[in-house]
């Protein structure tokens, strides 16, 4: 110890004794009390009124989202929890009616200077219901490892959500094709309930049915501006889609392209929904079920297994597909190939 000390620069003890007398002095107190009364309120308001965005907040909400289905397996059981996140997916009638409904509060961590959900916020706070939508989806393939990737996401925002607001977001499949998967999730507010007398009145939330004639705008000097054709498409959009049955008004609409990876293998969406036991055929199931149950979990068959079937270039396309001229998939597959085209052209 000696030795360390008499090769340390000569003025370096003299420091560190200076340094441990100011800390025994309550130096760094002092300090803080010399900070103005009105100043300390704000920091301690400041740091108080943005605690749901603290350093590693949003890593638990991901987390506990990523946790919550195999924590559930865990503790019921393989066979039992497959089992029975099947009877639940029957119950509300197949990928098309499932939806997970993600609760928030647009507090002022997340909203801008103008006291609304900023428009970072709507997609910090996707990521936690898409991925455990996601995850959900295929919940039964989750021991294979695989995990959702996000390629793209896509907002429209039709009405501004206040700070102090409930909100809710609601995801559900909006379709998929050979590699990509789409999940639509609606950011839904719930106005306070008016009179009976008010309710009876149409509720347009500030638009206008678009009719076959464009009325042109008048601008601040007296000239007709004509609606442009986006601007007739949104509106025309927002007075059909936006008012929900259940009083709920949507105030965002995001689209996700994600795939399924395992590894840096790309799993086609019909290989994962036909290994999570979602083809209509019971033998196909029991199929499905042996591979889930046996000893990688599935592994193998979706690493490249399934191109082994007989009918590896068909082997799951005739899932959710009942009636293929009229399919919600296909109609989903068609919105978003439009989305993607008219962005291509930038």
């Amino acid at each position: 110890m000696n030795t360390i000390l008499a090769s340390l620069p000569s003025t370096l003890p003299g420091s560190l004794q200076a340094l441990v007398a100011a800390l025994k002095n309550n130096a760094i107190s002092s300090l803080f009390s010399s900070i103005p009364k009105p100043i300390k309120y704000l920091i301690i308001a400041t740091f108080v009124l943005h605690s749901p965005s603290w350093p590693f907040t949003w890593h638990f909400r991901i987390i506990s989202s990523a946790l919550k289905l195999e924590l559930k397996e865990l503790r019921m059981g393989r066979l039992k929890y497959i089992n029975d996140w099947k009877r639940e997916l029957d119950r509300v009638g197949g990928m098309k009616n499932l939806r997970y409904r993600y609760e928030r509060l647009a507090w002022f961590d997340d909203c801008d200077y103008r006291l609304h959900l900023s428009n970072s916020a709507y997609a910090k706070n996707c990521d936690p219901a898409e991925l455990y939508f996601g995850m959900n989806m295929f919940a039964p393939a989750l021991k294979t490892g695989c995990f959702l990737a996000l390629g793209a996401r896509h907002f429209n925002y039709f009405k501004e959500i206040p700070v102090g607001a409930k909100y809710v977001i609601e995801t559900r499949c909006g379709g998929w094709d050979e590699k990509w998967l789409y999940m639509v999730s609606e950011f839904i507010i719930y106005p306070k309930k008016r009179s009976t007398k008010d309710r009876s009145k149409p509720v347009s939330n500030g638009t206008t049915p678009i009719s076959g004639t464009s009325t042109p705008i008048v601008n601040g000097n007296g000239g007709d501006i004509a609606k442009s054709k986006l601007e007739e498409i949104k509106k025309s959009w927002v007075s059909r889609r936006t008012h929900r049955d259940d009083g709920g008004v949507v105030c965002c609409l995001s689209v996700s392209e994600v795939c399924i990876k395992l590894g840096r293998i790309t799993i086609p969406p019909r290989i994962a929904f036909w290994l999570t036991l979602q083809h209509p055929s019971k033998t196909e199931q029991d199929r499905a079920k042996a591979i889930l149950m046996s000893k990688d979990h599935g592994v193998r068959f979706l690493k490249g297994g399934w191109r082994d079937e007989p009918n590896a270039s068909t082997l799951g396309s005739d899932i959710y597909f009942e009636d293929k001229e009229d399919n919600w998939v296909n109609e989903g597959n068609g919105n978003m190939e439009m989305v993607v085209r008219g962005l291509s052209g930038f």
